[in-house]
């Protein structure tokens, strides 16, 4: 619940809310012919000014200071921000922060006499060239590559780019900091070296966190 405040004062009316865009009223307003939407009209403009100009009641700030004081339930400061995508038969994460897009697939482009097992060559986003890899050679999850085209990821850190591909993208989901567990014994070597850790959900699917700096680090090392 916000907090209360006092009325504003009388503008010129609300003829936006009657004979306006947002009205059902007829006639309608004879201005609108000329300046086709009611936001590009003197009358609104000049409402809005009056509306900005009233003073807020004495108590308001002291109000909205005690509504934004109390800590949101659904997250915390120690909520760590995740960008979930599926490898295979297995759910990985990353740091929102190194995430900076999530694009449908398509094509790359090989480099002769220069790409790697795990470097795919290089690929195109909104026109520009970055160099492309393949999770699935990186982490080797277990089960088999989904059907279909995939996404692929662009990820960064410190102005360093590189576009990821991955089977499907989940999306955005915050998880405790506490909720993260160090990843099994069991992990295969090549997973293990970039995981932060793991978590589950309540469903009970296991999700493997990655590290940004370690991915990055494997990543170079898949240039040629």
């Amino acid at each position: 619940m916000t907090p209360e405040t006092s009325a504003a004062p009388p503008v010129a009316g609300d003829c936006w809310n009657h004979i306006g865009v947002w009205g059902a009223d007829e006639p309608r307003c004879p201005r609108l012919a000329a300046v086709i939407h009611c936001r590009n009209c003197p009358v609104f403009a000049e409402a809005g000014r009056v509306f900005f100009r009233h003073q807020p009641p004495a108590e308001y700030l002291k109000d909205w200071h005690g509504v934004l004081a109390v800590p949101d339930a659904k997250q915390t400061a120690t909520d760590v921000s995740l960008m979930v995508f599926r490898l295979a038969g297995e759910w990985f994460a990353l740091p929102t922060e190194n995430v900076r897009e999530v694009a449908a697939a398509g094509p790359v482009h090989s480099l002769p006499h220069r790409a790697g097992p795990l470097m795919r060559g290089l690929t195109f986003i909104h026109g520009e060239l970055l160099l492309c890899a393949d999770l699935h050679l990186l982490l080797e999850p277990e089960g088999e590559r989904l059907a279909g085209d995939g996404r692929r990821l662009v990820v960064e850190q410190h102005g360093e780019y590189w576009c990821c591909i991955v089977d499907a993208v989940a999306g955005l989901e915050h998880c405790a900091a506490a909720a993260l567990q160090p990843p099994p014994v069991t992990a295969r070597a090549a997973a293990a070296s970039c995981l932060r850790g793991v978590y589950t959900r309540a469903d009970g699917t296991v999700i493997g966190c990655l590290d940004a700096a370690a991915l990055f680090v494997a990543l170079r090392k898949a240039l040629p």
